[in-house]
């Protein structure tokens, strides 16, 4: 467009920031603002899709531990104090 702009070289349109060739020239960074927004978008579809599954993942975790560990079992995790307790299977105790 030549509406009473200067026209950028090459090497300006290569080498310049999206800000500078706002400050100089007054294109709006159009582009990088654009791809900033794609990366907040992705970024938070990402964090909705993990937060679904991580509480998916927490429930089959416990479900598994109710179903197949003893009924006296603490997890590491939330126990308040380190424990020296070992549980010991035996092929036909889990049968």
């Amino acid at each position: 467009g030549g509406k009473g702009r200067k026209q950028m070289t090459v090497a300006e349109v290569l080498e310049l920031s999206p800000w500078d060739k706002w400050r100089l020239y007054g294109r709006f960074p159009w582009k990088l603002c654009l791809h900033l927004f794609l990366v907040a978008a992705v970024t938070v579809q990402v964090f909705m899709v993990a937060n679904n599954y991580s509480a998916y993942s927490r429930a089959i975790t416990r479900s598994f531990i109710n179903l197949m560990y003893p009924p006296d079992y603490q997890d590491f995790q939330t126990a308040y104090l380190p424990s020296d307790t070992y549980y010991i299977y035996t092929q036909n105790s889990t049968l």
